[in-house]
């Protein structure tokens, strides 16, 4: 850490632009290390750089298994993408990259222009319904509160 109690970690997922130097400073770390989950949230936040910087950066927080589903402060990484980046191709390459846990479906015709994504997490406990939530505009409108709180 420095004067401002900021890791390596932190400062290049922010303000470097080589994913290299992200990949030698995870080697540092577990991938359920507090730090990790943070700098991968500020990263996913950030828009300063490239998409195709952000892209590689955030390539190398998934090859590590961070997990994208923890909490932290009452929202997951992808909460804070979905809220905070202003790159639509950046938010689509990290939902896309999570290959078993993000769903793309097909609809009945009914609901083909009202649903553009299912997050699967696996079977919720009887009685407790999934949470439904708007993305269209931020911050998000829950439809529906279920098990998962945004």
């Amino acid at each position: 850490t420095n004067n401002f109690n900021l890791s390596a970690l932190t400062l290049a997922s922010t303000y470097n632009g080589n994913p290299e130097i992200i990949k030698k400073l995870l080697s540092y770390y577990s991938p359920s290390e507090k730090e990790v989950l943070w700098a991968f949230i500020l990263l996913l936040s950030e828009n300063s750089s490239s998409e195709y910087s952000r892209i590689a950066k955030i390539d190398c927080f998934i090859q590590k298994s961070v997990p994208l589903n923890s909490f932290y402060n009452g929202k997951t990484p992808l909460m804070y993408a979905c809220q905070y980046n202003n790159s639509t191709n950046v938010t689509q390459n990290t939902f896309d990259s999570l290959g078993y846990w993000n769903k793309r479906i097909e609809f009945d015709e009914e609901f083909k222009n009202e649903i553009d994504w299912l997050l699967d997490d696996g079977i919720l406990p009887v009685g407790i319904p999934s949470t439904v939530a708007d993305f269209s505009a931020m911050p998000p409108k829950i439809l529906r509160q279920g098990a998962i709180t945004l």
